[in-house]
């Protein structure tokens, strides 16, 4: 064993693989995707107590950390030690699980699982129903329980679209590459948050990965690799009429769209590729 990675972000075991670690010789290296939780719910109790603890103590017995996003790694760099290596570990995707040649369908389609808040799926559904007259070819698809499945269809019923609006709950992973490629519009409504400031979402990877349109919101590293219209489309960050604006954009102008996919596209094979990053970490 070279190298022990941490993967779990609340862990009492950290002091004991740290000390087998000291006593093996192995690097201890931490893998972080988004701000801790003492910092994403301040209010809760005892967060305060873990706070100390991670901050002072555990932070401090890794070697290095992969860190998700830029805002993480100003974060570790400040309470990790001094020599640890901070390395900026983007989220990677398996591209070859989305080599797809299914023809595309009428479905603007979002995947998550308990996210209906942090994801803005809220926004989402409430921008579909600003633009579902308009074009009524087309549907909404979500893919994953949101969290609030019953809530959504109860909108849907409400507004006449409970067959134009499908909630599809939880499906194996090795459907999500289908679902995902069958979808011509990929859709992303995250509102602007410290949990968008410190995360990134990995959907968006496999949105990428499809060749597909996809629409997304300018929050976190995410206009770091994306431009609107130039490699997808980019709404402002909660707020419902600028994705029901993209989204109609994106179903009158489908056609002429194909370099903003093909960009989109390029974008994950340069930065998110799975093999790609593997080798310049053993690098």
């Amino acid at each position: 064993i070279d190298i022990i990675i941490q993967g779990c972000s609340k862990s009492s075991l950290i002091p004991l693989v740290y000390l087998f670690t000291r006593l093996k010789k192995i690097k201890f290296v931490y893998e972080n995707s988004e701000y801790p939780w003492f910092i994403l719910k301040k209010k809760s109790p005892g967060n305060w107590v873990d706070k100390l603890i991670y901050l002072n103590l555990f932070y401090k017995m890794f070697d290095g950390v992969l860190a998700m996003t830029n805002a993480l790694c100003k974060y570790h760099q400040i309470y990790s030690r001094k020599n640890a290596k901070i390395f900026h570990l983007p989220m990677t995707v398996d591209m070859q699980r989305f080599v797809n040649n299914i023809e595309r369908e009428n479905f603007i389609s979002y995947i998550g699982n308990k996210s209906y808040y942090k994801d803005g799926v809220d926004i989402l559904v409430k921008s579909f129903l600003i633009i579902a007259n308009l074009y009524p070819k087309w549907k909404l698809v979500i893919i994953g329980n949101s969290g609030y499945d019953d809530i959504i269809r109860k909108i849907a019923i409400n507004a006449g679209l409970d067959k134009r609006i499908i909630t599809m709950g939880n499906v194996h992973r090795d459907k999500v590459p289908e679902l995902l490629c069958r979808s011509k519009i990929l859709a992303l409504a995250r509102p602007d948050n410290l949990q968008a400031e410190g995360g990134f979402p990995t959907k968006l990877g496999e949105y990428l990965a499809t060749g597909n349109l996809v629409i997304v919101t300018a929050v976190g590293d995410i206009p770091l690799y994306l431009k609107d219209n130039e490699s997808a489309l980019i709404a402002k960050p909660s707020d419902i009429e600028s994705f029901a604006n993209k989204i109609k954009f994106a179903i009158e102008n489908y056609e002429n769209l194909n370099n903003v996919m093909k960009a989109g596209y390029n974008v994950c094979v340069n930065n998110f590729d799975s093999k790609i990053h593997g080798y310049y970490i053993v690098r």
